[in-house]
């Protein structure tokens, strides 16, 4: 039991995106816990409970909590006395400043400006750094190309003379060969992709099982209240673009104008029906179904209408980037309230916290947003 939970806790990746000791630790906290509910819940399910001993399994569990934290706490002690002295040359000095807390593991000895007659050999020698990180500007990059061969410290060259072409960049490696990667999935390796998968698939059964009698009473309801067919399909871009059909529970009235229209608050088009469950957002139910096909995910950018995009894509920089990953039911911009009628401030927003999302994409953080989207669901932007 103890490997199984400690493996499961790596999968989460508590302290990716944190520092401070004690957000690792408040981190780990919800990780474990989140675990030991899982695995409770699983063995009711399964009914399997009676099969292992409780006793045993809380045993395992405290150890395991308890040899994490002394990890957590072990590497912060370590990365605060063996600090790495880093000598910065760069014309943004505020950039940097924040590289004198020790929980980077870095010490900085000075920011120096990459002014032309800065001589790199004399200033190593001088100062004696571990690290050289230059964040400078093409021309003085090719003007001291040739001495930082001959350096005898760890040379870091930041090319934020990119920055104006790749804004989400990163580094990658394709044939051997380093590259800039100008968007990118948001899962770093295929066990990453398999996993959320896995989540995936899983979550959606229990979901479906769970919800079905409510599947068969929000069926019964529409078809009894309004002419028309049970669910609403409308074309969505999904990854890489590629069209699928996304599956809802009819809310409105059919109508025989196909125009696109978006909803309104107090559209008429609204069924009674409809209005609760658009509230509510039981109208999104079916699109777990999406979700096994494999044309979503429970957590992602939402897909809008093709007209959205279309529209969009030519307003906002970037704006189809949000499509490297597979779209989801609920996502960063819908526990932010960045719902409702779209216009170009509010896409802009929703855009962002997608960009966000797949920039630092974790199962934990999945895990946070699907809690989140419940208290969520009580916006005043949704109708």
């Amino acid at each position: 039991m103890f490997p199984v939970m400690f493996t499961a806790h790596i999968f989460f990746q508590p302290y990716k995106t944190s520092h401070a000791v004690g957000n690792k630790l408040l981190r780990a906290i919800s990780s474990w816990a989140t675990i030991y509910l899982f695995i409770v819940l699983v063995f009711f399910l399964s009914k399997t409970g009676s099969e292992f001993s409780r006793i045993g399994v809380t045993t395992s569990f405290i150890f395991a909590a308890f040899f994490d934290f002394v990890l957590i706490i072990l590497r912060d002690y370590i990365g605060k006395h063996n600090l790495d002295s880093v000598l910065i040359i760069s014309n943004d000095k505020e950039k940097y400043q924040r590289l004198n807390k020790s929980f980077y593991g870095l010490k900085v000895l000075d920011i120096l400006e990459p002014d032309e007659e800065l001589n790199i050999e004399n200033i190593v020698s001088s100062y004696a750094p571990d690290k050289l990180i230059i964040d400078a500007k093409k021309n003085f990059l090719n003007r001291v190309s040739h001495d930082l061969l001959d350096l005898r410290c760890e040379v870091i060259v930041v090319p934020s003379f990119l920055d104006d072409i790749y804004t989400n960049n990163r580094t990658t490696k394709i044939f051997g060969m380093f590259a800039f990667q100008t968007t990118k999935p948001s899962y770093r390796n295929v066990d990453e992709l398999l996993l959320k998968r896995f989540f995936d698939i899983l979550t959606a059964l229990v979901l479906l099982i769970l919800f079905s009698p409510l599947f068969v009473l929000v069926s019964f309801l529409i078809k009894i209240t309004s002419y028309g067919p049970i669910l609403f399909i409308q074309q969505r871009h999904g990854k890489n673009g590629r069209i699928f059909n996304l599956y809802k529970f009819r809310s409105m009235k059919v109508e025989k104008d196909d125009k696109f229209s978006q909803a309104r608050r107090h559209d008429p088009r609204v069924t009674l029906v409809g209005r609760f469950i658009r509230r509510t957002s039981i109208d999104e139910l079916p699109q777990l179904f999406n979700i096994l096909k494999g044309d979503m995910s429970l957590v992602g950018p939402r897909p809008h209408a093709i007209e959205h995009n279309q529209m969009y894509a030519n307003k906002i920089r970037n704006f189809m980037s949000r499509h490297n990953v597979v779209p989801g039911m609920t996502g960063l911009a819908q526990i932010r309230g960045q719902r409702g009628e779209a216009n170009e401030e509010n896409m802009k927003n929703r855009f962002n916290s997608d960009m966000e999302y797949i920039q630092n994409w974790s199962l934990f953080q999945d895990i946070k947003i699907l809690f989140l989207t419940i208290p969520s669901l009580f916006n005043k932007n949704i109708y």
